[in-house]
């Protein structure tokens, strides 16, 4: 085995990075970064180096195939006029149409359903280590449609226990991958931003319209995700490409014949409230980063608690640590924290955040909402059947 120094390691941890990256992620001069690399390749260790992206590549990385010979600065400006332009019209389009307003009308006896989708990061590519595509844009648009379907299936199996009035649709971010998110993150992205927000909106948009012929209300929240965070100079200050995702799906649905959907925007926020079964009970929504992952430490449940005196919510949502569970706090109120589609990759491992996947993929919470109690029923929707959809 080659014996490769702490520093030379540490380097290579940052790869991919241009010279001046790492310069100054490890403190010392280019020159020093210079002599590293040399180091490291007489010792018989190849980094390969793009001269498109004026980066130095992980030894044999895969991912070097979808280096563009484009520069990465000239894709982020791309990528920051797009952001511009679309944000400009959005708004534009949004103030000139009158955003309707579907009222909740529950019928006694009936029950709501409550569908939480969150972390879809459409956009991004993973390959399983012989470099086989397991995770892209085309299987995260089939996992989206899959979702409404299952939730439109579960709505006709629960439908001999209680008839549904609303479905709460509840967007919990990071629909799409963004850019410059961590270090190499260039290298995972499949698509460029004005394809993942072009694809998101698409099948966001489909999604609703499905719900729209089967319940008599549709009510979405969305809350915007931190990788949607732009630095895109024109937008505003707030600018989250969720957000401007979210503002794009809002001008679609009032554009549709469509008038029982209720949209609900958390202007970057990093929480959101809203009513279940017409006010009976009241929901809590938010992306997830600013949480502990556990709430069952001191720290998580001091932190909860604190939410929960300030929003006196009944049932709470989160995402963003990719994981499937629900957790009370303390003895309260539940709080369900819904899977990613996207399968665990190099990032998640080297955060420690790599896990085991269960036979069937898990995708979504959904759970059912009666005048009696805030959760009558749960599933987490899977993968299993989807092929077949």
């Amino acid at each position: 085995m080659t014996e490769l120094s702490e520093r030379q390691e540490e380097l290579l941890h940052y790869l991919p990075a241009s010279g001046p990256e790492l310069a100054d992620r490890l403190g010392v001069g280019k020159s020093t970064v210079r002599d590293h690399i040399a180091e490291i390749r007489r010792k018989g260790i190849d980094l390969p180096y793009d001269r498109g992206n004026q980066v130095y590549a992980s030894p044999d990385s895969p991912k070097m195939r979808r280096v563009s010979t484009k520069n990465t600065g000239q894709k982020t400006r791309e990528a920051n006029d797009f952001v511009t332009a679309v944000e400009e019209t959005v708004l534009r389009r949004l103030q000139g149409s009158e955003q309707p307003i579907a009222p909740q009308d529950p019928d006694p006896g009936n029950e709501d359903m409550v569908l939480h989708v969150t972390d879809l990061h459409i956009g991004d590519v993973v390959e399983d280590q012989r470099g086989n595509v397991i995770y892209d844009t085309d299987i995260s648009i089939d996992v989206m449609d899959h979702i409404t379907q299952k939730a439109l299936d579960l709505r006709n199996l629960m439908g001999n226990i209680a008839e549904f009035d609303t479905i709460h649709v509840l967007y919990g971010g990071d629909n799409i991958t963004n850019e410059n998110i961590y270090d190499g993150q260039a290298y995972d992205i499949e698509k460029m931003l004005a394809d993942q927000m072009t694809q998101a909106v698409n099948v966001m948009t489909r999604q609703l319209k499905s719900f729209a012929e089967h319940f008599e209300t549709v009510n979405v929240i969305c809350q915007p995700g931190n990788h949607g965070k732009t630095r895109a100079s024109g937008v505003s200050k707030q600018a989250n490409m969720d957000l401007v995702c979210y503002r794009w799906v809002d001008d679609r649905i009032r554009e549709s014949p469509y008038d029982n959907i209720n949209f609900t925007t958390s202007e970057a926020a990093w929480f959101r409230t809203f009513a279940l079964r017409g006010g009976k009970w009241k929901g809590f929504l938010t992306h997830g980063q600013d949480s502990l992952e556990h709430i069952g430490t001191s720290a998580g449940r001091n932190k909860w608690r604190g939410w929960l005196n300030e929003q006196g919510f009944d049932v709470g949502y989160r995402g963003h640590y990719h994981e499937s569970k629900r957790e009370p706090i303390q003895n309260g109120p539940m709080i369900y924290e819904s899977p990613s589609p996207k399968p665990a990759d190099e990032w998640t491992s080297r955060i420690g955040k790599g896990s085991i996947e269960p036979p069937h993929k898990r995708l979504a919470t959904v759970h059912g909402s009666s005048d009696t109690r805030p959760v009558t029923w749960e599933f987490v929707i899977d993968d299993s059947g989807m092929s077949e959809d």
